[in-house]
């Protein structure tokens, strides 16, 4: 009730005391004072009724219609008019041109040179922030199945414009910005990690590596790309696998391995990419080993007549060829789960140290989550 009050007698007294003022600075200036607060409570009531005194007054006010789309988001109201209406009338150039002077050192200063430009609304306002944390919310909430529009919008919002181009088919023209207080939100938008689990099996009846556990790690850039580069580590966990021989220091010796790895680089690209599903053919390369645990003490001295001494493993090396189909849903603004089948190729003989053959086909099934 004290706010409502507070509100009216700016509205009703506001004139006398800036008269110098227009109607719309006025009103802008009298409602954000009051906004932070009923942001923060989440009294929908009282922000609607800003919203459109905001718009009664003001002609085109971005920051109402913002207000309205938020509201409508939260409580699960229909969208599409307010967000086509937003998108339209290109209320998303003024919000994003406002963002990244936002950032700007001068910021303050740009304000105060031109504030109709934006909007009476003081760069860095707390509004900004509290949109922007509620909108971020929205993304990573599993009690919202937001609509793509809405989703676009909320990327908007919460300051993704990467995202937000890509949701719109729309290329970005908005040069990369990093805000001082987020600077892990600039890396987090330039990165993406995954993990995998999975199972890896011969295609033919192979007794010296047998279907065994696979896990891995990933990092690749970002998945709002057409293109996605990974690099990863994976690891098997070699099961009931026959001993192996290999030449170690002239030697013909018998192992058994417990594990095999491999460190490559994968390059896949989103066939398909809508409705939060995304389909993506990959290729990749990677360095091959398994581990036998065989080592060498090396000595050299150098040109001063010290002695040193050097550790060299002997693994069985080879190059590991990789073609794969994934399938991807999104749970969250960077977050997926999916599921891929692989072929490898991977000709164990290369090695010249490997006596024992071994074949060279292989498939796997693995689960992923991306973040």
């Amino acid at each position: 009730m004290v706010k409502k009050i507070t509100f009216i007698i700016l509205l009703c007294y506001g004139p006398i005391i800036v008269f110098a003022q227009s109607a719309c600075e006025r009103i802008t200036k009298a409602s954000i004072q009051q906004l932070p607060e009923i942001l923060i409570d989440n009294d929908f009531n009282q922000i609607n009724s800003i919203a459109n005194t905001l718009m009664a007054t003001c002609e085109n006010s971005e920051l109402a219609l913002r207000l309205q789309i938020l509201t409508q988001l939260i409580q699960k109201q229909p969208t599409g008019s307010t967000i086509r209406r937003y998108i339209e009338g290109q209320y998303d150039a003024i919000l994003i041109t406002r963002l990244d002077d936002a950032v700007k050192k001068d910021a303050e200063k740009l304000y105060n040179a031109n504030p109709e430009k934006y909007q009476f609304i003081p760069l860095n306002n707390p509004i900004d922030s509290l949109i922007r944390i509620k909108a971020r919310a929205l993304l990573q909430s599993d009690r919202y199945a937001l609509t793509k529009e809405e989703q676009a919008i909320s990327y908007l919002f919460a300051d993704y414009i990467e995202e937000y181009w890509h949701e719109m088919g729309r290329k970005e023209n908005r040069k990369p910005t990093v805000r001082n207080t987020q600077e892990q939100d600039y890396w987090v938008s330039n990165i993406s990690g995954a993990i995998y689990a999975g199972y890896f099996f011969p295609f033919t009846s192979n007794i010296y590596q047998k279907p065994a556990p696979v896990f891995g790690l990933g990092i690749s850039t970002p998945m709002s790309r057409s293109f996605i580069f990974e690099f990863q580590a994976k690891m098997r966990i070699n099961t009931g696998n026959e001993p192996i021989q290999v030449y170690h220091e002239k030697e013909i010796r018998t192992i058994k391995s417990s594990t095999s790895t491999s460190f490559g680089v994968q390059v896949g690209y989103k066939a398909m990419d809508q409705n939060n599903w995304i389909l993506m053919p990959k290729l990749g390369v990677a360095l091959g080993l398994i581990h036998t645990n065989l080592k060498s003490n090396e000595f050299y001295v150098d040109e001063y007549g010290y002695q040193y001494q050097s550790v060299r493993y002997n693994n069985v090396n080879t190059l590991h060829s990789t073609f794969g189909l994934t399938l991807l849903h999104r749970i969250g603004r960077k977050n997926y789960i999916g599921l891929e089948a692989n072929y490898h190729h991977i000709p164990y003989n290369w090695d010249k140290d490997l006596i024992t053959p071994i074949k060279s086909n292989f498939g796997s099934l693995e689960l992923s989550f991306r973040f």
